[in-house]
């Protein structure tokens, strides 16, 4: 009944108020896919990543570890830049190594305003 009389009122004009709608942050959007993550792995190694809230911004753990309960004498994890620098993070006698990834006001992860292009794991004498 209630919708026939909407047909019969002859409505031409229909005006949408969006007053409660979240604008998008982009330090809450980056996308770990965007960047070169570890290929090639060894046998055992694995690569895993927990985002963590930063404000209203986006943190994230990336890990290079191991799933199958060897110790490394050393893992690595590295990071490559945008300008083609590097940086490593070490332990030593681990099954896991992390780096923190910060996702930046233009929707990117980096470091020290730096934007990171990849992520490689290394492992060295796990047993």
């Amino acid at each position: 009944m209630l919708l026939e009389k909407i047909f019969r009122s002859n409505i031409n004009q229909l005006e949408c108020l969006y007053d409660t709608c979240a604008v998008p942050i982009p330090c809450a959007e980056c996308n770990l896919n965007t960047i070169g993550l570890p290929t090639n792995l060894p046998t055992g190694a694995v690569f895993n990543s927990v985002d963590y809230p930063d404000g209203n911004c986006k943190l994230t753990m990336a890990s290079c570890a191991r799933n199958d309960g060897k110790t490394c004498v050393q893992i690595a994890a590295t990071l490559t830049f945008v300008d083609g620098s590097t940086t490593s993070s070490y332990g030593a006698y681990v099954q896991t190594q992390s780096v923190y990834l910060f996702c930046g006001n233009d929707g990117l992860y980096h470091q020290n305003n730096v934007h990171i292009m990849s992520i490689k794991c290394e492992y060295a004498n796990c047993n």
